[in-house]
């Protein structure tokens, strides 16, 4: 999902005067492991998605959150320099971390990989907050390097309640999966409610959504015929078996079949067949 640039509303007014009040901080730097963060990571996982303790190691934080494969570059223009890579924005209320959120600053964007927070804090919408504060980033950004000119808000699932309020900004914009044409948010959101209601297995194709009654939706189907079944393959309780094979035997649970199945059509038969999917 992206959001276009555009002329500063009054609440970037806002925005800039909570930014520069004494007792909030807003730091942007380099991806970084710390005890600091770890510790907000942590609490968040387990407060807000539920993660078993267990699981959340050091080590996994790093790979998920810190790790990279992006090069810092430096950008000079007429207005200043900057560089590009992953960074990490942190939110300080009175000392205290409350928020980071984790960016990707790229060539012709800023990109919002991931938002924690601290829930003692969830009553200020931190992640709608952070959304206006990254956006005015990249403003200012675009005025040194001018190809950047947007604010990638990352996956858009229409069905995912945490999701929908990305939705709320204007002007913003979906990639249509079939043709990565960029279409306006408001056209896209007609297709999901109508797929959404009639329960359409596969995707939205965006583009040429003129039609609402009969929506183009690109399926499982599409993507592969029938011997494709059987060259591709999923983990399940131990064993390796042919999709194929595995779709016939879960017959009886259709959401995890149409998992499978959408799962391995965003991959695409070339990637898929050398896949292996784990299935828990």
């Amino acid at each position: 999902m992206a959001y276009s640039k555009g002329s500063a509303p009054d609440v970037f007014n806002m925005i800039e005067s909570l930014i520069k009040h004494p007792d909030f901080k807003v730091v942007l730097e380099k991806s970084a492991y710390s005890e600091e963060v770890f510790a907000l990571y942590k609490k968040y996982q387990i407060n807000v998605h539920h993660d078993l303790e267990n699981d959340i190691t050091p080590e996994s934080f790093k790979r998920f959150l810190v790790e990279s494969p992006l090069k810092y570059e430096t950008i000079s223009g007429d207005n200043g320099s900057f560089e590009l890579g992953s960074f990490h924005q942190k939110y300080y209320y009175k000392g205290q971390l409350i928020a980071v959120g984790v960016l990707d600053l790229l060539p012709a964007c800023v990109s919002s990989v991931y938002f924690m927070y601290d829930i003692d804090f969830a009553h200020l919408s931190l992640g709608k907050f952070s959304a206006m504060v990254e956006t005015r980033l990249s403003i200012y950004l675009s005025k040194m390097l001018p190809s950047l000119k947007y604010y990638y808000m990352g996956f858009y699932i229409h069905s995912c309640p945490k999701m929908l309020y990305k939705g709320s900004y204007h002007p913003s914009y979906l990639v249509d999966p079939s043709t990565l044409d960029w279409v306006p948010f408001e056209e896209c959101v007609k297709l999901l409610d109508l797929a959404k209601a009639k329960r359409i297995n596969g995707f939205a194709c965006f583009s040429d959504g003129k039609d609402l009654d009969n929506p183009p939706i690109s399926g499982f189907d599409d993507f592969f015929n029938a011997e494709d079944y059987d060259k591709m393959d999923a983990y399940l309780h131990g064993n390796v078996y042919c999709l194929g094979r595995l779709c016939k035997g879960l017959k009886d649970y259709p959401d995890l079949v149409e998992t499978l199945q959408q799962t391995y059509a965003i991959l695409g038969p070339e990637i898929a067949q050398r896949v292996l999917l784990c299935v828990q």
